[in-house]
């Protein structure tokens, strides 16, 4: 159970710190949201124009996502909106277009689709909590996926299509987008806590060493570990001076365990979300189609290829992927000079 009082002990000895090698007092902060617990809904908005011949402006558009945040709620007491994301606007013949396509058109109606993000109040409140332990105040409140897929994200990739994946200490959250908006989320209640305290059980170990270890050592796919795999782990207990040893490699097959379980939760969510096909689902779970476990797809070109067989001419490679088509021929044309070089000597 969550603890506001310890919380913001630990969070109060790093503002400090922050403090001191800013030199400066932080009165505010802003503060992420959970990610557990999360559940989305679908809604729509509607703003009626006094002027049907005149152009949407940004100003109406934002307008709209204002009443929208407005959204009833069916148990205001337990829940609250952590995040909404708007879907797409129709106004008159446009249907479902994207907030640039509406700006600028004539309708006499501006309809709005939205996506809301609605998680536990109780949670929002413990933040309270903790910033009024240490008298600071919250500047914002964030719903960090959205944040993430700015941060870490192309803009091309949430275009074309693509699922952010996230393994955090006690969660790990699915997060898809496409064309431009993050359409889905979703996480699961298991992350880096957990495979420490799989190390800690397997392993009878305390759970500091048990973390030090995962973060020194710790490594997935115990086939590929190569020489590393034959490498042991001497644990020397200072108290009764005796000893435990753990091979490199079984450390990986027990992070290896939790982490197959994770993607499996995560691959289950991604197919329920809609996004994909079941055809493509199947390949990217195939060895053949697979590096460490995880192939990401998030290029339409890269996925047109993986729905015919994987074998192909660098015909196909060229009309499909001129980059790599020319990377490959820089490479070659190296070979063939060094090569040269050879034969003179």
């Amino acid at each position: 159970p969550f603890n506001p009082v310890k919380a913001s002990r630990v969070l109060g000895s790093l503002i400090r710190e922050a403090e001191s090698e800013l030199g400066i007092k932080i009165l505010k902060v802003v503060v992420g949201l959970p990610k557990f617990q999360i559940r989305s809904e679908n809604a729509s908005g509607r703003l009626e124009r006094s002027d049907a011949d005149s152009c949407i402006s940004q100003e109406e558009v934002d307008n709209l996502k204002d009443l929208a945040s407005e959204y009833p709620l069916s148990d205001n007491a337990s829940e609250e909106i952590y995040g909404a994301v708007a879907q797409s606007f129709s106004a008159d013949d446009l249907i479902q277009q994207s907030e640039q396509d509406v700006v600028g058109a004539t309708a006499a109606i501006l309809d709005g689709n939205f996506k809301f993000f609605l998680g536990r109040r109780k949670d929002s409140k413990n933040i309270d909590n903790v910033l009024n332990q240490l008298d600071i105040a919250a500047a914002a409140k964030v719903f960090t996926p959205i944040c993430t897929g700015d941060a870490v994200l192309t803009e091309e990739e949430k275009i074309n299509g693509v699922a952010l994946i996230e393994l955090g200490g006690g969660t790990t959250s699915l997060s898809i987008f496409q064309g431009g908006l993050m359409r889905y989320f979703c996480s699961i209640p298991f992350g880096a806590k957990n495979i420490t305290t799989d190390i800690k059980y397997e392993c009878g170990f305390k759970e500091s060493l048990a973390e030090n270890i995962k973060l020194a050592y710790g490594a997935c796919l115990p086939d590929r570990l190569q020489s590393l795999s034959e490498k042991v782990l001497r644990i020397n207990d200072e108290e009764t001076v005796l000893y435990d040893d753990l091979s490199v490699r079984h450390l990986s097959e027990i992070i290896t365990c939790r982490i197959d379980e994770i993607l499996d939760a995560i691959f289950f969510r991604i197919k329920e979300s809609g996004f994909i096909t079941d055809e493509i689902m199947q390949m990217i779970r195939e060895p053949k189609f697979q590096f460490n476990k995880v192939h990401i797809i998030n290029d339409s070109r890269i996925v047109s290829i993986m729905q015919s067989p994987l074998t192909f001419t660098l015909a196909d490679i060229k009309a499909k992927l001129p980059a790599l088509f020319n990377l490959m021929e820089n490479i070659m044309a190296f070979f063939r000079s060094l090569g040269k070089k050879i034969r003179r000597k």
